[in-house]
């Protein structure tokens, strides 16, 4: 389970330059503003919902090699929450840009695809 925290910890860099840029667009062009917040809210609550299911699957690993039985869910209700609330705070705050922070939730995932894909690539 090493490959997941060095996942996480690459995700975590691609998430704050993705960030810093979303800062700098919200700062100097004033006409994204709503964009940029909408993808800085979606991108935020991505990464969050990427890291609690790491966690989970850290422990569901480790509950699986101690060679424990339990039943246990990966959390799927917690991140499709956090999903809704993202949603919500976008409908409700006017600066704000609907679709863009729903697209910023998908960042995680495909950021992850790309790490995933370059870490097969350098070790082969």
């Amino acid at each position: 389970m090493d490959e997941i925290t060095t996942h996480l910890k690459v995700l975590l860099r691609v998430t704050l330059l993705f960030l810093a840029a979303c800062f700098m667009v919200w700062a100097f062009v004033p006409s994204f503003r709503s964009i940029s917040l909408g993808l800085i809210l979606g991108s935020s609550a991505s990464y969050i919902n990427a890291s609690l299911l790491s966690m989970k699957m850290r422990k569901f690993s480790e509950l699986m090699e101690g060679g424990t039985v339990k039943r246990m869910s990966l959390g799927f209700a917690s991140r499709a929450a956090m999903a809704v609330l993202v949603v919500i705070v976008a409908l409700r705050v006017p600066g704000i840009n609907l679709y863009s922070a729903v697209a910023g939730l998908f960042l995680a995932q495909f950021a992850l695809l790309f790490i995933g894909a370059a870490v097969s690539r350098r070790q082969k």
